[in-house]
């Protein structure tokens, strides 16, 4: 956690972490901690800051090579997004997003604890116009994946559980898949987009759902139905046009999370059976099952064989 005092270092640490702008502290003595974190081409950063505003001018933009999209949950203390004529008033687990492409502010009038993530155009799949109908506004708690990316969120930035190298691009990118899918049901919610949803689109969030929920031990077809406001039947007509089965799709994306886990040497203290409850495998004995038949071992083989290879590597030629 980088911790500073004076207002020129907050102003290096927030222009790499988010975006260059004015900071105008609101006391003499400026105290703020940030902690930022990369994953992929995109940045998590968590914040503790006391009392200021941040202005972001035109000619902060003019002056900048690339433009981002924020994405702001609040934490502690409460705040003000401008941005667009439009005002987010976040109180804690309250998400609101901007872009640095355009001109915006934000007002702490109390110290206050946040987490951003700037994610570059290239990781999402929203067109600008709709974006910018959803900036400076607090996502509704009806927005459909908005309580799963804030648990994703957390966990992909929680200090005592880092994530391996391999797993920090695909974490990028599922970020970014739900914040598009939240971007879109969004303004669906408000009333803006009036091109209906395609079936490409309605698996996309299907399927998004189900991989942010694979942890759950308890996660059902119906669950996943309801999160997109469309039944169970309809569902399996969905996924069985494209040659899916949910719980089959969902089978293999645990299997694949257990085998990076098993592969992990900062995970090589965690019994098999504790990974495989922590993707969802509640039967230790039907894991090692379904383990051995997709991947031709044991789990406890499994890691053995990847340790040893890691070792050799290690090592080198003799």
């Amino acid at each position: 956690m980088t911790k500073t005092q004076t207002v020129d270092r907050w102003r290096h640490l927030t222009a790499s972490a988010f975006a260059r702008a004015e900071i105008v502290p609101a006391a003499q003595q400026f105290v703020g901690t940030m902690r930022t974190q990369r994953f992929g081409a995109v940045d998590i950063s968590q914040v503790e800051v006391g009392r200021h505003r941040v202005n972001r001018s035109v000619e902060h933009v003019r002056s900048s090579r690339e433009h981002n999209l924020i994405v702001g949950l609040q934490l502690g203390g409460n705040s003000l997004i401008i941005q667009d004529g439009r005002i987010a008033a976040l109180s804690p687990g309250d998400i609101a997003v901007y872009s640095t492409a355009r001109p915006y502010s934000i007002v702490a009038d109390e110290p206050m604890v946040c987490m951003g993530v700037k994610l570059p155009p290239t990781m999402l799949t929203v067109q600008d116009g709709l974006l910018e109908n959803v900036t400076a506004r607090c996502l509704s708690p009806d927005n459909t994946l908005r309580t799963s990316f804030i648990e994703v969120l957390r966990a992909a930035a929680h200090p005592d559980a880092p994530l391996s190298d391999a797993a920090r691009p695909l974490t990028a990118r599922m970020l970014g898949d739900m914040v598009s899918i939240m971007c879109i049901n969004e303004a669906e919610l408000l009333g803006l987009v009036d091109t209906p949803q395609t079936d490409e689109d309605l698996i996309a969030e299907v399927l998004a759902y189900a991989y942010a929920h694979l942890s759950d031990p308890a996660l059902t077809a119906g669950e996943v139905a309801a999160s997109c406001h469309i039944s169970v039947r309809t569902l399996y007509h969905l996924l069985a046009a494209r040659g899916i089965k949910l719980s089959a799709w969902i089978r293999t994306q645990r299997l694949e999370k257990c085998r990076h886990a098993l592969a992990d040497p900062q995970l090589a203290h965690l019994p098999v059976a504790q990974i495989a409850a922590r993707w969802g495998f509640r039967n230790a004995a039907y894991f090692s099952t379904v383990f051995r038949a997709e991947f031709g071992s044991s789990p406890d083989a499994y890691r053995r064989r990847t340790r040893t290879a890691a070792e050799l590597t290690e090592a080198g030629p003799r």
